[in-house]
């Protein structure tokens, strides 16, 4: 009797030590995916002519989300500009060139999860 119950013990001892060792404790679980990827993003025009208004819209793929935040980073802005709607625009007021701009999708309901683009665009002088 006094054997089984030593091993017994030993097997809860050991199950115990290996269940408390990192190594076989199970990884954090990966965030769940975006539900929106974006695909591209469209610049209208493009050329641009200095003082002239251009358009960015971003394509997302096969959104489920309704809860998407659109994160415009543009030349000459300090800030950010965050929005509801997958497009922006705004009067281009910068020197003739190639300008590189980008937007981050993000979930409102899950803080954590979101995807990035970069795009360019061009500037012309007015005509």
């Amino acid at each position: 009797m006094m054997r089984k119950l030593a091993k017994l013990f030993i097997v809860h001892a050991l199950f115990l030590a290996f269940t408390q060792c990192e190594g076989f404790n199970s990884a954090p679980d990966p965030p769940p995916p975006l539900e929106a990827e974006i695909m591209r993003i469209d610049v209208e025009p493009n050329p641009v002519q200095k003082g002239d208004t251009v358009v960015f819209t971003c394509i997302v793929k096969d959104s489920l989300a309704e809860n998407l935040e659109f994160t415009w980073n543009i030349p000459n802005r300090v800030e950010s500009i965050p929005t509801t709607k997958n497009t922006f625009s705004f009067e281009v007021n910068l020197e003739p060139g190639e300008y590189g701009a980008s937007v981050s999708v993000n979930d409102t309901l899950k803080s954590d999860i979101s995807t990035y683009k970069s795009f360019y665009f061009n500037v012309i002088q007015q005509q």
